[in-house]
């Protein structure tokens, strides 16, 4: 009992620990807060208005990862790597990083006001157009936030990100649901870009307060090498997230041109929200992750390697089972405004889709720390391009067809890839490919075919819910024990 007390109290000493619980803190704060505010305005405005809000965001996000350019990342790597060697470099990238994004952001946010009218009529509902006007101001709120947090990250001031984080949480819950309902849908967009800036107001005062404090001096002397340097780091990241959003932006638009195509990625867009808390969650996490990632490589720790690739998983199985098990839970969430069936049966795949892109999140951080960006492009390039195939495909199926289309490509991806990034050495095959991690999977393969093939009572489901619990955790646990165990086999032999 006393050794482990003293091993808690060692793991509270640690560095990565106190981050990893004040970035998470704060996250779950902040999301939970945006999930709260998202969830009650699309209570407020309907399936179709939710529709329209939630085309207008897929719109902004698919250029919001031209307006970031990967800076957050290259600014969290290389403030990691010269913050304690090279002031001069290190001011250098956090004044070309911020400047970058603010310039290139606010060019971008200009093109769609003027373009609106062309993105609306390419799906028939020019109705869209003063939302996507409106909407262009995510653009710069999205990509300062970005940038912001990837500089914190860099200098491993997450404090300073939480504090930021759950102001924002706090204010952006009553400041949405207030705009939404004098406003509808435009309010929302307001409201959304209003509580990002808020955010970054506060990352900004933070990031001013350190460099005082270390007396970073900013000068543009050695801009051309920074650039340089950043540029070249970014530009893979670029290509992978050109192939994200706007792929996901297209599949969207070709969902959005029937009839009821809006009403349809209404229910979409509000099953999508549980996948998009997740990931938002587990990207936190990952800010903090990120920087020890990159010092890892050296180090080789094998408890750390386990951490980074098993946590996000964990946490995506932790979230996702109960409404993988209980999908009625998105008809309470949402209300009688939303069609019950399809968001019941939307639930269960996009539930599936969100543990497949939390099984990988500590993958990607691996193949950016170790420098392997072009084969991310590749990966992101095949899913990009799969999902517009199944999107085509399945068009006339509405939401089911869009989420059906999103775990399918999401599927052919993982089972084209994972086998190349072991071999690759990005990952370890005894975390990934395992006996447990195979077990884990055949058994969420068999819950999501007894939900979509027979009506089990509530009793029944319940039990499933706390044995699948039980064996994952335990699976989990195997897989860590494990493969940490080996290592120090090794090292005692």
């Amino acid at each position: 009992m006393a050794s482990r007390k003293i091993k808690f109290e060692r793991l509270l000493k640690k560095p990565i620990f106190r981050s990893v619980v004040w970035n998470v803190a704060g996250g779950v704060i902040h999301k939970c807060s945006l999930f709260i505010a998202i969830t009650l305005a699309g209570r407020l405005l309907g399936q179709k208005s939710f529709g329209e809000l939630g085309y207008v965001r897929s719109t902004i996000n698919s250029f919001t990862s031209l307006a970031g350019f990967g800076t957050g990342s290259a600014l969290t790597k290389f403030i990691s790597e010269f913050q304690e060697k090279d002031a001069k470099s290190t001011a250098s990238f956090l004044l070309f990083g911020l400047s970058f994004v603010s310039i290139l952001a606010l060019s971008i946010a200009i093109a769609i006001f003027f373009c609106a009218s062309l993105i609306a009529g390419q799906v028939g509902k020019i109705e869209l157009t003063s939302k996507l006007q409106i909407g262009c101001l995510l653009v710069i709120g999205i990509s300062l936030t970005s940038a912001l947090f990837g500089a914190l990250a860099g200098f491993k001031e997450f404090l300073k990100t939480a504090i930021a984080q759950m102001v924002t949480g706090v204010i952006a819950l009553p400041l949405i649901l207030t705009a939404t309902y004098y406003y509808h849908v435009e309010g929302a967009i307001v409201g959304l870009f209003l509580a990002a800036m808020i955010q970054n107001a506060l990352m900004a005062w933070g990031l001013y307060s350190i460099c005082r404090q270390r007396q970073l001096k900013l000068s543009f002397r050695e801009m051309p090498k920074t650039a340089r340097t950043m540029l070249c780091f970014s530009l893979p990241l670029v290509l992978s997230g050109l192939m994200i959003g706007p792929m996901n932006w297209l599949a969207d638009s070709i969902f959005a041109k029937s009839e009821e195509g809006l009403a349809e990625l209404g229910v979409y867009f509000a099953a999508l929200q549980i996948n998009l808390m997740i990931q938002t969650i587990n990207l936190t996490l990952g800010q903090v992750l990120f920087p020890y990632c990159v010092e890892n490589i050296a180090k080789g720790s094998k408890a750390f390697e386990a951490v980074n690739i098993l946590l996000p998983w964990a946490i995506g199985l932790a979230v996702t089972l109960p409404v993988l098990i209980f999908p009625e839970l998105l008809n309470l969430i949402w209300g009688d405004k939303f069609a019950r069936d399809s968001l019941r049966i939307v639930g269960v795949f996009e539930c599936v889709t969100a543990i497949i892109i939390a099984s990988k999140q500590g993958i990607a951080r691996d193949v950016i720390a170790k420098h392997r960006v072009w084969l991310s492009f590749l990966s992101s390039l095949v899913w990009g391009v799969t999902l517009i195939v199944f999107a085509f495909l399945l068009q006339d199926l509405g939401a089911i067809g869009r989420s059906s289309a999103a775990v399918s490509a999401y599927l052919v991806n993982t089972v084209i890839f994972i086998p190349i990034f072991i071999m690759q050495g990005v990952c370890n095959r005894r975390l990934v490919v395992c006996l447990p991690a195979m077990a884990i999977w055949s058994l969420l393969g068999l819950i999501v075919f007894l939900q979509l093939q027979f009506n089990i009572s509530v009793p029944v489901r319940l039990l499933i819910l706390l044995a699948s619990a039980s064996f994952i955790g335990l699976a989990l646990k195997t897989i860590y024990k494990k493969f940490t165990l080996e290592k120090s086999a090794f090292i005692h032999n």
